[in-house]
């Protein structure tokens, strides 16, 4: 742009050269003052020679300069027109007439320039689709961005349009010419179906200044697979299940979530159906139901006829949602799509809530009991729900996958070799401590009502405890095949070669209402089992070990003697003395209480007579 004045000097171009080759249509010739200012142009068209004028400054006007001043130099530019640029550095080549500007003059020039280098982007490919990627998981994909231009490339920023596309772009990128740099875009849907997105780089290439590409990709649900056992079963899922199993706004609706478990029309596997609070599903009584949706953080009691299978497919629940808790029993959904620990010590997977936590069961009573230092439940895993006793209203928060501590895992498997049916109901039953010497870790104690019904097993592990649930009476049938609200049973004892039973000849209840059945209750117990007096003098392994308060131990007399039993650090420095008096001939029981010492490895030595022997154990505070 320029202003048309009184006064020109006319110029006549014979020849421009752009890069040695001459200009273009549309491509144009501007003539400028030494400060810059245009005055006057000429766009090719066809053929040479051009001719435009130089124009210069209106002297009636004393505060505005459109042009030329007397003498002043002459200089170019080039508009190239194909790479949409502008090139200052025009050289003169001077064939008539001055090179500077005088009114009415004439001048007959060629001129010749070379385009600055510059940088040039190009990427591969200009366009990608990730596929299908199930929702929780990611692909990574790299693109290549090479310079094919004669300057340095600079990526001075990449955003991109959407939030299920993401790029590891921290800092600017610079690539020179001929070289590439790889940027890595991940996709990781966060919403079902097919979705779209573009990522953008800021460049210097002054003819792809703000390029795009463009990204594609289905985002699918997670498919999970639900198993349950004939009878009883607590299950939860982790994935939030598509519209098709939702009625209205407020959450999956019950009966389209388990319609899929119906055998035909008027048949369903499932008998019962039952949530935290006691709502109820029930398909065979003209489908009567008050549970009014599905809640992914509960976990539900559903009884069925036969082993079955459901599926659902969702957008996966994070692991770390909050699942609310209220007072007392709660039914909670398990949300990670990993195992997390639940032995003893530390309980792992409750870590959140460990402060405020009673007492926890699976579906087939096995429990963590924290306040007793026991658990013989496996890692907890998805599809699986559990029931969960606090003292006061929270929150659970499953810890993150991978930062266990070592726990104090049983030696023997929790998975008693009785078959028992799961009832729907039980009370824990923990037994602390055992007195007899036929004991070992892998023996199996049962429980029995006063009918002779088989309504509880478990395992003695490594540490001489045994957890085992005892089975309530299943409500919804018409027989009694469990126990009864306070019904008294009894323990028998059969070890691992199921060569030798033994009934329970004594009970010492540490809490809970001892043998008498409670639903939902916790008795802790220290038992003995009918045995003769021992031939030999015997001191059985330490149990908890490791213990951090309380470790108990079984000796045996063979005849009536004085035991010393007393408790020693590593350099044989006398800790404690539990025992300094005359026992009967027969099988006794002691404890160590180690209130006042520290954490750390001790040696508990028996002397009776001529026999001494010693067990290690380890102190966890």
């Amino acid at each position: 742009e320029w202003e048309i004045t009184a006064d020109n000097h006319s110029i006549l171009i014979t020849e421009a050269l752009l890069d040695e080759e001459l200009l273009v249509e549309l491509d144009e010739i501007g003539v400028f003052t030494p400060n810059g200012l245009c005055t006057g142009s000429s766009i090719f068209e066809e053929e040479f020679p051009v001719g435009l004028s130089a124009f210069g400054d209106d002297l009636g006007t004393q505060d505005v300069v459109e042009g030329f001043r007397n003498e002043e130099e002459i200089s170019f530019r080039f508009w190239d027109y194909s790479a949409q640029s502008e090139i200052d550095n025009v050289e003169i080549t001077v064939i008539n007439g001055p090179v500077f500007w005088v009114n009415n003059g004439f001048s007959v020039f060629e001129l010749s320039a070379f385009a600055a280098p510059e940088a040039q982007f190009a990427v591969d490919p200009e366009d990608h689709d990730f596929g299908e990627i199930v929702i929780g998981e990611d692909e990574a994909f790299g693109f290549s961005i090479v310079n094919v231009g004669e300057a340095d490339l600079i990526i001075s920023d990449i955003e991109i349009e959407s939030d299920n596309f993401y790029s590891d772009f921290e800092e600017e990128i610079t690539i020179t010419p001929g070289e590439e740099a790889v940027v890595n875009v991940t996709f990781a849907p966060i919403e079902l179906g097919a979705t779209e997105g573009l990522i953008y780089f800021t460049t210097n290439d002054p003819q792809n200044d703000f390029a795009y590409v463009e990204l594609t990709g289905v985002g699918l649900g997670r498919e999970l697979s639900v198993p349950m056992n004939a009878g009883w079963n607590i299950i939860s899922i982790n994935v939030v299940p598509g519209q098709e199993f939702w009625s209205g706004e407020e959450g999956p609706d019950i009966i389209l979530m388990t319609d899929q478990l119906r055998v035909d029309e008027d048949n369903h596997r499932i008998e019962l159906m039952k949530d935290q609070f006691g709502r109820f599903y029930v398909p065979g009584w003209g489908g009567f139901n008050n549970i009014e949706t599905w809640q992914p953080t509960e976990g539900y009691q559903i009884k069925v006829i036969e082993e079955c299978e459901a599926v659902y497919s969702g957008i996966p629940i994070p692991a770390d949602t909050e699942i609310p808790l209220h007072r007392q029993w709660n039914i909670v959904a398990y949300l990670p799509t990993f195992e997390l620990d639940a032995g003893a010590p530390d309980y792992y997977v409750l870590s959140s809530i460990l402060d405020n936590l009673q007492i926890a069961k699976d579906a087939l009573g096995r429990f963590m009991a924290p306040s007793e230092e026991f658990s013989n439940m496996p890692p907890w895993r998805e599809t699986q729900g559990y029931q969960v006793k606090v003292e006061q209203a929270g929150v659970l928060v499953y810890p993150a996958e991978g930062e266990e501590v070592a726990s104090i895992q049983p030696s023997h498997s929790s998975q008693t070799h009785l078959e028992i049916t799961p009832t729907g109901q039980n009370m824990s039953v923990l037994i602390n401590g055992i007195l007899c010497k036929n004991v070992s870790g892998g023996d199996n104690i049962s429980a029995f009502s006063t009918t002779g019904r088989l309504v509880g097993s478990g395992v003695v592990d490594v540490q001489g405890r045994c957890g085992l649930a005892v089975w309530g009476d299943d409500l919804s049938t018409k027989e009694v095949d469990g126990m009864l609200p306070m019904e008294e049973f009894t323990l028998r004892l059969v070890n691992s070669g199921n060569d030798i039973e033994l009934d329970l000849t004594s009970v010492v209840v540490k809490s809970g209402s001892g043998l008498a059945y409670e639903k939902d209750g916790l008795s802790v117990l220290e038992i003995a089992f009918e045995t003769q007096t021992p031939d030999e003098f015997f001191l059985s392994e330490a149990y908890p070990n490791p213990f951090n308060a309380v470790v108990q131990l079984n000796f045996g007399l063979p005849e009536a003697a004085n035991v010393m039993i007393g408790v020693f650090d590593l350099e044989g420095r006398l800790v404690d003395v539990i025992s300094d008096v005359e026992y009967k001939a027969g099988v006794h029981s002691i404890s160590w209480k180690a209130a006042n010492v520290v954490s750390g490895n001790y040696i508990i030595r028996m002397e009776s007579g001529n026999f001494k022997t010693s067990r290690f154990v380890t102190l966890l505070k």
